[in-house]
């Protein structure tokens, strides 16, 4: 009503004048024009407040039943309210508190790069490629909502600012502009500084968890192909059973480190059903593998030394399942995630009141686009803090296990060209067995078997030791 009332106070003049009626009219459009955009940007603020906020808590207390469920009892609601949220680190975390199609199109990042990937990576064509997918981004879907609220808070700012400079409003309504421009000068340097320490911890995360996998994959591959050499043809029940385990720890892991388990789609075709039982009745299955296939490196008919150089890759492989436990328990530490989130909202939700003067009606665009380029940052270095959900394990494990079941397959083969190669047949590999302590007892008499015969040696040639010195020396002279 002000509006209308100030509008109407500025027309006193009479409208027998026809330019009198089209300006009149021209304020009318522009003054609903005003107030519609003001209520729509309200409504718009409203609606995703709502939405977003209010529903999720609502749902969370108990107070509402959940989406597409039926109310829960009254006892049962009012259990829920009593009992507190779950937090993290301190914070409360509402219960669903996930978003459940980003969450999804984590999977649409597990890519894995051949020779035509990384041509058209390379491609000048890349940036129109790139630009084009713009609206079909994941990191666009994911920011959707924070794009939104930024849009329409922007709305409501032009608004007012407009229907003020127009003189629609009545004078006791001030500006809200922010005129102190070097306020964002000043801290866009701190904001960069948040954003990139930020994204180069993640980064690190996903590089350690890429490298990680790399080191189980060659681990694995070297039990196997040593496995084969050691043993050979003639042993092929063993070496059939040690393949079905190392091939099944790389999927092992991957469950273990991943919240959708599919136990019996990976393992199902390599384990039987009481050893995949096992395997589901324990806390940490990987480690239960490992013990497995050491249990099996033991009893195979080869050297201790041997031995002990398999069980060497099995201390990696317990590496890289300690370490992978570090990296899905431990984020970077919560106070830069959370000072970073509270620094971007902040100095974006200010960011209209202080550039309105400059651009009008384009603070819109420009807040968007800033919005846009500022939480991407930071929505990509959350999205990569956690390597494995994002990572192609799948891919890499098929190509691991693909490599491993192929060398007892080609054993007689490279046998059989080593043979013709040297003109010798492979030697037999029934090595007896000695136990580490024996084999380690055995090696330490040795050393000290051989340090006495040295002493004894000397004290004997105490008294002749110049002639037979005179005599080494001639035959080298000689």
């Amino acid at each position: 009503m002000a509006l209308i009332a100030s509008f109407m106070g500025g027309f006193d003049q009479p409208l027998d004048n026809p330019d009198s009626k089209l300006e009149l009219a021209g304020r009318w459009a522009y003054a609903l024009g005003i107030a519609t955009v003001l209520l729509g940007s309200l409504a718009g603020i409203g609606w995703v407040g709502f939405k977003f906020l209010l529903v999720p808590g609502a749902r969370a207390a108990g107070w509402i039943p959940p989406a597409g469920g039926v109310a829960a009892p009254s006892q049962q609601r009012r259990q829920r309210r009593q009992c507190p949220l779950p937090t993290v680190a301190g914070e409360p975390v509402w219960r669903g508190d996930k978003d459940v199609l980003k969450e999804d199109r984590l999977k649409l990042f597990r890519t894995v790069y051949n020779f035509q990937a990384w041509a058209a990576h390379r491609s000048t064509q890349r940036y129109l490629r790139h630009f084009m997918g713009l609206f079909r981004s994941r990191i666009v879907s994911g920011l959707r909502v924070p794009l939104l609220l930024i849009a329409l808070e922007s709305t409501l700012v032009c608004a007012y600012e407009a229907a003020r400079n127009a003189q629609l409003l009545p004078a006791v309504f001030r500006s809200i502009q922010i005129r102190a421009p070097m306020l964002f000068s000043l801290s866009s340097f701190a904001l960069s500084l948040l954003l990139v320490f930020r994204t180069n911890q993640s980064y690190a995360r996903f590089d350690e968890g890429r490298r990680l996998w790399s080191v189980m994959a060659n681990r694995c591959r070297d039990i196997m192909r040593q496995a084969c050499s050691y043993l050979g043809p003639p042993h092929r029940d063993l070496l059939g059973v040690l393949c079905r385990w190392v091939q099944a720890f790389p999927w092992v892991l991957k469950n273990y480190v991943r919240q959708n388990k599919t136990w019996e789609a990976d393992l199902g075709h390599l384990l039987r059903p009481a050893e995949l039982a096992a395997l589901l009745a324990t806390p940490n299955p990987p480690l239960l593998a490992l013990q497995i296939i050491t249990e099996l490196l033991d009893r195979l008919p080869i050297s201790t030394k041997q031995r002990l150089r398999l069980d060497v890759f099995c201390s990696d492989l317990a590496d890289v399942v300690g370490a992978s436990e570090r990296l899905l328990t431990t984020p970077i530490p919560l106070s830069y995630t959370r000072h970073t989130a509270r620094f971007l909202v902040i100095w974006l939700a200010l960011l209209p009141f202080s550039i309105y003067n400059q651009c009008g009606w384009v603070t819109v665009l420009s807040s968007i686009i800033l919005g846009f380029f500022l939480l991407s940052i930071e929505e990509i270095g959350v999205t990569i803090e956690e390597p494995f959900n994002i990572l192609p394990l799948s891919e890499i494990n098929k190509r691991v296990c693909a490599d491993m079941a192929r060398y007892p397959q080609q054993m007689d083969g490279v046998v059989s060209l080593i043979d013709d190669a040297t003109g010798t047949a492979r030697p037999n590999t029934n090595q007896h067995f000695v136990p580490v302590a024996q084999f380690i007892a055995s090696k330490g008499e040795g050393g000290r078997g051989k340090a006495s015969k040295g002493e004894d040696a000397a004290k004997n040639g105490s008294g002749g030791g110049a002639g037979a010195g005179a005599e080494d020396s001639g035959a080298m002279i000689s």
